[in-house]
C-alpha cells in the first residue's frame, strides 16, 4: 500500500511540476509547506546549509512509543545528531570493505538459488519478493542488527535491484553492454568482483544511477528549518518550523534537468560523470 501511494504522490508531483509555471518553488497547504525543485536550492538544503535543514517531518502518527519515531530516518534534534554519529562510521570505505566478503558470498548463494530453481524454466518470478529476501539475508548478515539499517535499507535496495532487473530486461542493447563490461573483468571463470573492482565498472555504476534516476525508492525529502532561513539568490525566507519538501521523482523526470528525462539511458551518466572529472 505504501509502494502504490508514494507511485501515486510522485506521478502527482511530477504532473504539477511540469505544468506550473512558478515549478521550482512553490507553497502548498497554506504556504505551511514549500516544495522546492531548483537544484541550486536543493543544494543548499542538503549540502551547503545543510545543518539548518537536518530535522525531518513527523513521519509516524501511531504515537510516541512508535518504534519507528525512534528510527533514524525519523529522528531529529540532539537525538538524531547522536545516532548519526554512532551509525556514520559503519559506512566509511574501510568497514564497508571489511563487509564485501559477506555481501559477495550472499550474492553467490543467491545465484545459485536462482540457477537451482529457475534456470531454463518459463515461470513466472516474483523479483520484488526475490530481492527483498535477499537484502534481508544480507543485512542480517552484516550484522547491522539496527532498526535503521531494517527499516531504511531493506524494501529501499530490493526495490531498486527489482527496478534495475526490470529496465534492463526492457533494454535488451543495456543489459548486453553491462554483460561485456563484467565479462571482461570477471573473465570465463566467473570469478568474484572485488571492491576495488567495482571502481573499474563505469557502466554498472551508470545502470544504477540511471535506476535510481528514473524510479527513487524516496519519491520526495522532507525537511525541516530548525531556525529561519533566507536563500541569498532570491531573497526568500522560509521560518523556523517550516517544513521543506523535495519532489525528487518530479525532479528526475523533469525537462528541465534532463534531455528525454523518461528515457533509460546509462551513457548520460557517464557523460555527467567525467564532465565533473574536468
Amino acid at each position: 500500500m505504501a509502494l502504490l501511494q508514494n507511485s501515486f504522490m510522485a506521478t502527482h508531483w511530477t504532473y504539477l511540476l511540469n505544468r506550473n509555471p512558478f515549478r521550482n518553488l512553490f507553497g502548498t497547504k497554506n504556504l505551511v509547506k514549500s516544495m522546492v525543485a531548483d537544484p541550486e536550492l536543493v543544494q543548499a538544503i542538503l549540502v551547503r546549509d545543510f545543518h539548518v535543514f537536518t530535522d525531518r517531518s513527523r513521519a509516524s502518527k501511531s504515537g510516541d512509543d512508535s518504534i519507528a519515531k525512534h528510527s533514524l530516518v525519523h529522528m531529529s534534534g540532539d537525538a538524531w545528531r547522536g545516532v548519526r554519529a554512532i551509525v556514520s562510521p559503519t559506512f566509511s570505505p574501510n568497514k564497508l570493505r571489511q563487509m564485501y566478503p559477506i555481501i559477495s558470498q550472499c550474492v553467490s548463494e543467491f545465484i545459485t538459488h536462482l540457477d537451482q530453481n529457475y534456470h531454463g524454466k518459463l515461470t513466472d518470478i516474483d523479483v520484488n519478493d526475490k530481492f527483498w529476501r535477499f537484502t534481508m539475508d544480507t543485512i542480517l548478515r552484516c550484522e547491522f542488527g539496527a532498526l535503521t539499517y531494517f527499516l531504511a535499507g531493506t524494501k529501499t535496495t530490493s526495490t531498486v535491484l527489482a527496478f534495475c532487473t526490470y529496465v534492463l530486461v526492457v533494454n535488451p542493447d543495456c543489459q548486453q553492454r553491462l554483460y561485456d563490461e563484467i565479462q571482461a573483468i570477471t573473465g570465463n571463470q566467473n570469478r568474484d568482483i572485488g571492491y576495488e573492482t567495482l571502481d573499474s565498472m563505469p557502466y554498472l555504476d551508470a545502470c544504477v544511477s540511471e535506476t535510481l534516476r528514473l524510479y527513487s525508492p524516496f519519491p520526495r525529502v522532507k525537511r525541516v528549518a530548525n531556525t529561519d532561513y533566507t536563500f541569498p539568490a532570491i531573497g526568500l525566507t522560509i521560518k523556523a518550523g517550516q517544513r521543506v519538501e523535495i519532489p525528487v521523482h518530479a525532479m528526475h523526470r523533469s525537462p528541465d534537468n534532463f534531455v528525454d528525462p523518461d528515457k533509460f539511458n546509462p551513457d548520460s551518466v557517464i557523460v555527467a560523470m567525467e564532465r565533473r572529472k574536468k
